[in-house]
């Protein structure tokens, strides 16, 4: 969503540490983001990337002012405090709460030092509201307001008294000396706790520390509101980053959802198996009926996404090029791609089936007729349902067209793959360097992004430099693969060298090695048996996928490696360790990673999680066990006969 002239490729951008005027001036809104603007509390799920940042900050009073400048639209309902939960924050927290093994004391320090990062915060943000309102008062009186000397004293003086500060001088700037003070108190009274001093004996002389960080922020916004003479001014905590915060903690910011003070409002940033720290099965726990509206950041299908990614891309290639380039421009700009893919719930809406060129109708005469002549099973098939392999139907209005439409893309493909397939031989591979022509051009290029706002960045720098380096046109074909080559890589770089745990006494595997186990169980269904028309490209995680690889599979869903299909619906929300909630989820390979297995951009029928894992020999055998394991059986009977690919163990 937020566009750098100056990032550096490598998804390595991120919008916590740019200056508001940064971020805003390159803002473009998802489709989601005038639905943050109203009162209700959101939480905000989305992998690596996926924009929860950004969006947080484009919620403050500076940002939103800034945007609203380019982009007149819905006022704010709120004045937004950003409280960036990163990981140095979080350990901070750990450090001072690690060695105490009361949990009492531990969960009263927690408090406090939370306390401490949300006041510095709101005190951040009163000052700011002040500052700029001769600037934007007049367009957002709702957001800033005047304060001379004298209301600023006030302020602090409330602020002082409701957090028991010594504050000398009644100003902003003393205030935050006082409160970076109490951030070393804090480190004080842990190294004490931790020694066996009684919390009571810390708290006798720290009164501060017997007080909720909830307690303290309501007591604050309130006196704040009576000193601006506004009773009814709405204050939005935007939290970003839950899922590292400790869980004893993470816990009263979630229960502070459902019930609070009616200044208080709450925009939350989670990844979507973060998420699962929400419980909904506990008596008094938040429900998103009643006090939250989820707000997904991710896309199951490449439709829904395409839109957004296409004015972004076209926005970044603008911004690095220096020249106007629109989304309706992209199809000229790129090319067109030689193939589009339809989803699985798209492939029997005879509306959604836009005619095909003739250049594409070529194409596929040419790869179903090169499979009849070369492939046995594919020579069967067209048989059987009696379609002309020259001049194959390509319209809903028969079954046959149906079907020809449906394993189109599986037929490019698999051309492009085996040079033979016989019963009695199995498949023979052409060899060569890896064809990319499946995947560029638009919008295949486009879909590669999955709508994730750093990777539609990163993969218009990466286009750009090749354009600059070979002096070819963008519609270039070595331009885009290459670039293409190097944003597939990037992603496959990070899974392999991302940390994760064991998953088997003296065995361990790299994230890369998981997604590859569940490539390798799509492409060779695709390519080293028989032809098929329904071939398993999406997965359900069962019981025996979590018990083994419950690690693995959130950190796939994490980084953006595998995506929730979880269309309409909120995430499963278990303990931070967990992944046990995802089971019964269906998921796929993130499109991203199709070249690198050669697989089309579809999903198409599912199977079970730990049935592809063994297909990757990821899972033994053995190791299946449980109610899930029946399902898991039977698909093994029904693929018992595909190759081992992947070989890890």
């Amino acid at each position: 969503m937020t566009i750098a002239t100056e990032t550096s490729s490598g998804d390595v951008f991120n919008a916590r540490d740019l200056a508001p005027d940064q971020v805003a001036s390159s803002f473009l809104a998802p489709p989601i983001f005038e639905g943050l603007l109203s009162k209700v509390n959101n939480i905000l799920e989305g992998p690596r990337g996926s924009g929860k940042t950004t969006l947080l900050r484009m919620l403050t009073p500076e940002a939103f002012s800034l945007f609203r400048e380019s982009t007149p639209g819905k006022d704010i309902a709120f004045i937004g405090v950003f409280v960036p939960a990163d990981v140095r924050w979080a350990k901070q927290l750990t450090v001072r709460t690690d060695r105490l093994s009361d949990p009492v004391a531990k969960d009263a320090l927690l408090h406090a030092v939370f306390s401490v990062a949300l006041n510095l915060a709101l005190v951040e943000t009163i000052q700011s509201c002040a500052v700029l309102h001769a600037r934007f008062g007049d367009a957002h009186p709702a957001l800033f307001f005047p304060l001379d000397r004298k209301a600023e004293a006030q302020i602090v003086e409330a602020l002082s008294y409701v957090w028991s500060l010594d504050v000398p001088l009644k100003s902003f700037n003393g205030i935050r000396l006082a409160l970076r003070k109490r951030q070393h108190e804090l480190s004080a009274a842990a190294v004490q706790l931790a020694q066996g001093r009684p919390l009571l004996e810390v708290q006798a002389e720290r009164e501060y520390i017997s007080s909720t960080w909830l307690d303290n922020l309501v007591t604050a916004v309130e006196s704040v509101n009576d000193v601006l003479s506004r009773p009814d001014q709405i204050w939005a905590i935007l939290l970003d980053e839950l899922e590292i915060v400790p869980p004893a903690l993470l816990q009263t910011i979630v229960n502070a959802l459902r019930s609070t003070s009616n200044k208080l409002r709450f925009k939350l940033a989670l990844s979507p198996t973060g998420s699962d720290l929400i419980p909904h099965d506990q008596p008094g726990s938040s429900s998103h009926f009643e006090d939250y509206r989820p707000i997904r950041l991710w896309y199951e299908r490449k439709n829904d996404a395409r839109d957004f990614a296409s004015r972004l891309f076209a926005s970044s290639l603008s911004k690095m090029l220096g020249e106007l380039i629109t989304d309706a421009d992209l199809t000229q700009t790129l090319g067109s791609s030689w193939a589009r893919s339809s989803d699985e719930d798209e492939q029997d809406d005879v509306e959604a089936s836009a005619p095909d060129t003739a250049q594409f109708q070529r194409l596929r005469a040419g790869a179903f007729q090169s499979l009849y002549e070369n492939d046995e099973s594919f020579k069967q098939l067209l048989d059987e349902k009696r379609i002309d392999p020259i001049n194959p139907a390509d319209r809903d209005g028969s079954p046959e067209g149906t079907l020809v439409r449906k394993i189109t893309q599986l037929a490019l493909h698999r051309a492009q793959e085996l040079k033979s397939y016989t019963f009695a031989a199995g498949a023979r591979k052409r060899g060569g360097a890896r064809n990319l022509h499946a995947y560029t051009g638009f919008p295949n290029l486009i879909d590669l992004t999955e709508g994730n706002p750093r990777w539609v960045i990163t993969l218009a720098e990466l286009l750009v430099a090749e354009h600059r380096s070979t002096g070819l046109e963008f519609a270039a074909q070595s331009v885009q693969s290459n670039a293409v080559r190097d944003f597939v890589q990037q992603m496959v770089a990070k899974l392999t060298v991302y940390p994760t745990k064991f998953s088997f006494p003296g065995r361990r595997w790299t994230p890369y090695d998981f997604v590859k186990a569940l490539g390798t169980s799509i492409s060779s269904q695709l390519f080293d048996g028989p032809f098929k028309t329904d071939p398993r490209m999406s997965f359900v995680i069962d019981q025996a996928a979590i018990d083994q690889f419950g690690d693995y599979i959130r950190i796939a869903i994490d980084l953006g490696a595998l995506v929730i299909m979880r269309r309409g619906g909120v995430a499963p929300l278990a303990s931070p360790e967990s992944a046990q909630t995802l089971v019964g989820s269906r998921v796929r390979l993130t499109y991203r990673l199709a070249p690198e297995f050669r697989l089309p951009l579809l999903y198409l029928k599912e199977r079970s999680l730990s049935s592809a894992l063994r297909a990757g020999e990821l899972l033994p055998e053995s190791d299946i066990r449980g109610d899930s394991s029946q399902h898991v059986l039977k698909e093994s009977a029904e693929n018992k006969n595909l190759p081992i690919q992947g070989r890890l163990l």
